[in-house]
């Protein structure tokens, strides 16, 4: 927020998206060994960009409301505070149901295109059916209940892979997002009302 007292809204809305995107695309290369370390230098990105991007975007709401004299009319002031809400509430709302839309999609799709790669014929699977077979056996009634087991831990593999490619494919969205923000907000006028105006002390 200090911030702002110097700097036009719009730079800093457009460094936290970039923050925000440039977290993603780390986020994208994720794989299913990734751990919490792993996530440490994308959520710093994440949470310089977060914080920039919703306090200037807040910032400059309330300047934009402060230029049109909003705050001497009720009417304005509930129409502005209705809108803030709309969009957050809404804006959540969309945002939740769409990346799970999404995820649950990209998983189908990667999981019938690595199942392609799965067959008994070929010798990369028969060698881990074979591997978990055996590893599986001790603990088994029978040979046919190892193999079976071992065909779910083959499935269970190929599940793992799909969503986490799908969480990939998610993240790359929402840096797509980002960089689509960044074009609206190149569209944005200045507002002719700055910070240092308003915090000014008066004489």
């Amino acid at each position: 927020m200090a911030l702002m007292r110097r700097i036009d809204p719009r730079l800093i809305l457009t460094a936290g998206f970039s923050f925000v995107a440039i977290a993603c695309l780390l986020d994208a290369q994720v794989t299913s060994v990734w751990a919490g370390l792993n996530f440490g230098v994308p959520e710093i990105f994440m949470a310089i960009g977060l914080a920039l991007a919703f306090n200037s975007m807040v910032g400059a709401i309330v300047l934009e409301v402060l230029d049109t004299g909003a705050l001497t009319r009720p009417a304005d002031i509930l129409t502005f505070a209705g809108l803030f809400q709309v969009v957050r509430l809404f804006g959540g709302e969309m945002g939740s149901s769409l990346l799970g839309h999404f995820i649950a999609i990209r998983e189908q799709f990667h999981s019938n295109a690595l199942g392609l790669h799965v067959q008994l014929e070929s010798g990369v699977t028969a060698q881990r059916l074979m591997g978990f077979r055996a590893a599986l056996s001790p603990h088994s009634i029978g040979l046919a209940v190892a193999t079976n087991r071992a065909a779910e831990l083959v499935g269970l593999q190929v599940r793992q892979q799909a969503f986490t490619l799908a969480i990939s494919d998610s993240f790359l969205l929402i840096a797509i997002c980002c960089v689509l923000c960044l074009l609206v907000v190149a569209f944005i006028a200045k507002v002719p009302t700055e910070y240092r105006q308003i915090t000014a002390p008066s004489s």
